[in-house]
């Protein structure tokens, strides 16, 4: 007699794997809210990296121009000399 491929975990929606022994989530919904979840997650993730990306960016840029300007000063070419 084979044993069935799965049984029910007691006082939980899970299942055991008779093959694997691994416990397993059966719910497509939670499963589904999880994918869902996650995407948004990574969602998230992308906007604050490319936010960081431009603010890294407007850094930079910053401090090239307080360069050029301090360039200017210590030519004299900023008081028309």
């Amino acid at each position: 007699m084979d044993l069935p491929k799965y049984i029910p975990v007691k006082g939980t929606k899970l299942v055991r794997d008779t093959t694997t022994g691994a416990i397993l989530n059966t719910d497509i919904n939670e499963y589904n809210d999880y994918k869902m979840k996650k995407a948004l997650r990574d969602q998230e993730k992308m906007e604050k990296e490319k936010i960081n990306n431009r603010i890294n960016k407007i850094e930079t840029d910053i401090s090239e121009i307080k360069q050029l300007l301090l360039s200017l000063l210590n030519t004299g070419n900023i008081n028309g000399n």
